[in-house]
């Protein structure tokens, strides 16, 4: 068996780090670009939304 710590898992790791920070500074322009309209949007929906949940649970809002 190879370790764990070998080479190879090792270039996984990094691939899997570079894909996890662009996925997350993605998000970021995302956010920054959508705030506006999400707070106008939870603002709107917010009280169908504390229905929903109320109903069906903490998923139901997502």
């Amino acid at each position: 068996m190879k370790s764990p710590l070998g080479p190879g898992n090792a270039e996984i790791g990094t691939i899997w780090t570079r894909v996890i920070i662009e996925m997350l500074s993605a998000q970021r322009i995302l956010i920054k670009i959508h705030i506006k309209h999400l707070i106008k949007i939870s603002l709107f929906v917010g009280c169908f939304g504390f229905g929903q949940r109320a109903k069906y649970g903490e998923d139901a809002s997502l």
